[in-house]
């Protein structure tokens, strides 16, 4: 699909240095970089944001289902970070709001319904960490509070239920130890050193 960035969809086995936007130079002061199913996205340190590979579902962001063997820039100029799964991106701004754009077949990108998309989305505000994987979005919120989207057949988004979503949901975690009272702590066979 050309996710390697060389201007080419041949494979390689050893590691190469990614293209720069259009084939010119190499791709540089990069800041992350993700790796998907079908093609790759990296933010560079003045906040652009660059896909390519594949681009039938609209993963480069720029109106059509164009495949792009090298970088090319998506509308996004303040991203920190993004991250590919299986045909949908999800990127983080300066300014902490969620964009994905994409694949959606299972509501991935957490706009309500299940159209790919061939732009950006802003889909969520106050998130610090994101995860696209397979055909899920994953995403940490500023209070602590883990958010997912997408497919849910065998319960991936943690919500309680199998049913997929396609808009974020609120990931129950397992319940913390909230008083020391509640911990027993057992030593046995300590000699006059402390070892145990």
């Amino acid at each position: 699909y050309g996710q390697l960035g060389l201007n080419n969809k041949e494979n390689s086995n050893y590691a190469k240095l990614v293209l720069g936007e259009g084939g010119s130079s190499n791709l540089d002061r990069i800041i992350d970089i993700s790796a998907g199913s079908y093609g790759s996205a990296a933010v560079n340190q003045f906040g652009w944001v660059f896909v390519w590979g594949n681009g039938t579902y609209g993963e480069m962001a720029n109106g059509t289902k164009t495949t792009k063997l090298t970088p090319t820039k998506t509308t996004i100029n303040t991203g920190i970070t993004a991250s590919m799964g299986a045909g949908h991106t999800i990127s983080i701004g300066q300014n902490g709001h969620g964009y994905t754009w994409g694949r959606n077949t299972y509501g991935e990108l957490g706009v309500g319904n299940t159209t790919n998309s061939t732009t950006v989305n802003k889909v969520l505000e106050a998130i610090t960490e994101v995860s696209a994987a397979g055909y899920e979005t994953v995403a940490k919120k500023v209070d602590g509070n883990i958010v997912a989207v997408g497919l849910n057949t065998d319960g991936q988004l943690g919500n309680g239920t199998v049913t997929n979503a396609t808009s974020f949901t609120t990931i129950t975690l397992p319940t913390a130890v909230t008083a020391m009272n509640k911990v027993k702590v057992v030593i046995q066979d300590m000699t006059e050193k402390g070892d145990i």
